[in-house]
């Protein structure tokens, strides 16, 4: 089963391309650097490249909060009465997270992972670590959850709530790959792969669960369960 989350990779392209033309980089004196805002953009960079970027705009009040520390990079987007929180810590580890439409979004990276979680009126959380991949979308009232450990650069967990639903993906090991989404109010989808497994869940397609080395491939949906 092919999964795509559109929203969340189209976003994350208009985020980044609007705080790279509008943003002003400040240097600091520390390999911690952090950042909160209501209304405006404010962005700390250390000399060393550990970043906090913290970006609010479209309708007031927002809230943005981005803390980054050992070399990690930490943005935060809150727009249109959205609250977004991003954590990073360690080398290579970036984390960004985007709350509109009165959502929220949390994103948590360690240890070089990445993670990306959007909320357009709902609630998106994703955390990673190890070179873990996470990303996570959720439309209005929609709740999304992605956790990815050790993963890998190509593989992770990817959860989407396309509607008033529940999805949630947890991956952990080398070439573990989860997949959950929900498009149907109500429902929930859950996946959940180990050891170099994969496991794709939906609201609207039977269920796929392929364990590899001696581990988990599970995943409960309304479409069937597996694993």
């Amino acid at each position: 089963m092919q999964m795509r989350i559109i929203h969340v990779g189209a976003a994350i392209a208009a985020i980044v391309l609007a705080l790279t033309v509008a943003r002003t980089d400040a240097l600091a004196a520390s390999d911690k650097e952090s950042c909160s805002t209501t209304s405006t953009d404010v962005t700390h960079l250390n000399a060393d490249t550990t970043e906090a970027i913290c970006d609010a705009a479209i309708g007031p009040p927002n809230k943005a909060t981005a803390h980054a520390s050992d070399l990690g990079k930490a943005e935060a987007v809150g727009q249109n009465m959205g609250t977004a929180t991003a954590h990073a810590k360690g080398t290579g580890s970036e984390a960004l997270a985007a709350g509109t439409v009165g959502g929220k979004g949390t994103a948590t990276a360690k240890n070089g992972g990445t993670a990306q979680a959007e909320s357009d009126g709902g609630t998106a959380a994703a955390s990673s670590s190890g070179l873990g991949t996470a990303l996570s979308f959720a439309a209005p009232s929609g709740k999304a959850k992605a956790t990815a450990r050790n993963t890998g650069t190509s593989f992770g967990a990817e959860a989407a709530a396309e509607a008033a639903c529940k999805a949630t993906a947890n991956s952990n090991g080398a070439g573990s790959l989860a997949f959950a989404e929900c498009t149907i109010g109500g429902s929930s989808v859950s996946a959940h792969a180990t050891r170099g497994s994969t496991a794709a869940g939906s609201d609207i397609a039977p269920p796929t669960c392929t364990p590899m080395n001696g581990g988990i491939a599970k995943v409960r949906s309304p479409m069937g369960n597996c694993g």
